[in-house]
């Protein structure tokens, strides 16, 4: 039985214009579907979640999906030995690296590396950012705002599609 669903696509609504398959988009992602999941079954003010993110969930982006469903309030068995910044030798996650990768902090380095070192490459890659005005030391507020807007209103909105056309038909209807 599936209760609801989040997409990537759904974060513009909430101020994310740029970079959707990211790993802190996954967060996103996680923290919209946890929060809808507890809007549905009327249990979003009883679960807050984890407003701010601490703990380290890297790697993947679907750890970051996890990591953010987490922090929304659901409640999944996982282990912290699957998430990058775990470190063998203490045993723990790195909060600091977490946060840097929920707040899109990694991609912020690369891109001041970039407008270093590469400033072409940097006009190419990060066009869509430059296009919307979205600066390195902007990104941590930008991912701020997304994270409060989607534990504000998670809920799903309906696309608005046309009426179907008539088809056409191109074959002639028989006769009898």
């Amino acid at each position: 039985m599936v209760l609801t669903s989040a997409y990537a696509y759904e974060l513009p609504r909430y101020g994310l214009d740029v970079s959707l398959t990211n790993y802190s988009a996954a967060y996103c992602t996680g923290l919209l579907l946890a929060r809808r999941v507890l809007k549905t079954l009327e249990m979003d003010k009883d679960y807050e979640g984890n407003v701010e993110a601490t703990g380290t969930r890297t790697g993947n982006r679907v750890f970051g999906a996890l990591k953010g469903a987490l922090d929304g309030g659901v409640d999944i068995p996982y282990s912290d030995k699957r998430f990058a910044g775990f470190k063998k030798e203490d045993k723990q996650l790195d909060e600091k690296v977490h946060r840097k990768y929920v707040y899109s902090g990694h991609v912020a380095a690369y891109m001041r590396t970039l407008i270093e070192d590469e400033p072409e490459k940097y006009q190419t890659h990060f066009s869509e950012y430059i296009k919307k005005g979205i600066e390195a030391d902007g990104i941590e507020e930008l991912y701020r705002k997304v994270h409060v807007g989607i534990c504000a209103d998670p809920t799903a909105k309906k696309s608005e599609k046309d009426a179907p056309k008539a088809h056409k038909r191109f074959n002639l209807k028989k006769l009898t």
